[in-house]
């Protein structure tokens, strides 16, 4: 059967850019390959691109907060993007807690911290920062950081730790925060605290940088 389809190249539909024809569907429309403005890609019905029901590749769904071209919103885009595509955070498994995969609840968590940070470093120095490099996005991870801070957390990580056992002294030395844990069966988040001198040890560990 022939069909005639309406041409969409680099048209754009709210947040969304037809970018190339990729078939037609069971009931007979176009469906076109659409790149979102934050970068991820969706295939949609030409009808619901048309119609205006589909405006975006989901991140834009139902938020009506008027925030979406705000920094701190590009901050929520920028985290969720770097877990999808950075080769370092997909080969450490490094993903967004499910409860910040909405905008409205990162914002909840997030957004009075911001504010107050960018108050006293200013907006340009305020990063998103993950207090345990190899722990994922999740509130009890993450604070805002100047830049200089930031670097320094991450020269910190790159470092050895050293394991050792309180009962008889044995130690062994690991290159990351969650080969201890996962080797160890211990918690990752106790650990970050133990190295961050916040705690003294954990199930009978003690841990430091070498």
């Amino acid at each position: 059967m022939n069909y005639r389809i309406k041409n969409l190249i680099n048209k754009k539909f709210g947040k969304l850019t037809a970018i190339a024809f990729d078939s037609i569907s069971k009931k007979h429309f176009a469906i076109w390959l659409c790149k979102c403005d934050c970068g991820n890609i969706k295939f949609v019905e030409s009808r619901y691109l048309i119609r205006g029901k589909v405006k975006s590749c989901g991140c834009f769904i139902n938020i009506k907060h008027g925030d979406s071209y705000t920094i701190f919103y590009r901050r929520w885009i920028t985290m969720r993007r770097r877990c999808r595509e950075k080769k370092s955070y997909i080969n450490k498994n490094i993903i967004v807690c499910k409860r910040w995969l909405r905008y409205e609840n990162f914002k909840e968590d997030m957004y009075k911290s911001f504010l107050e940070h960018i108050n006293k470093y200013d907006l340009k120095n305020t990063t998103l920062d993950r207090i345990n490099n190899d722990g994922n996005y999740e509130k009890k991870n993450c604070r805002w950081a100047t830049i200089s801070e930031q670097n320094s957390n991450k020269d910190i990580h790159k470092q050895k730790i050293k394991v050792t056992r309180l009962k008889d002294g044995f130690n062994i030395i690991f290159f990351t925060q969650k080969k201890v844990a996962d080797n160890l069966n211990l918690d990752q988040g106790n650990i970050s605290r133990c190295l961050g001198k916040k705690q003294k040890f954990h199930k009978g560990w003690i841990f430091s940088y070498v």
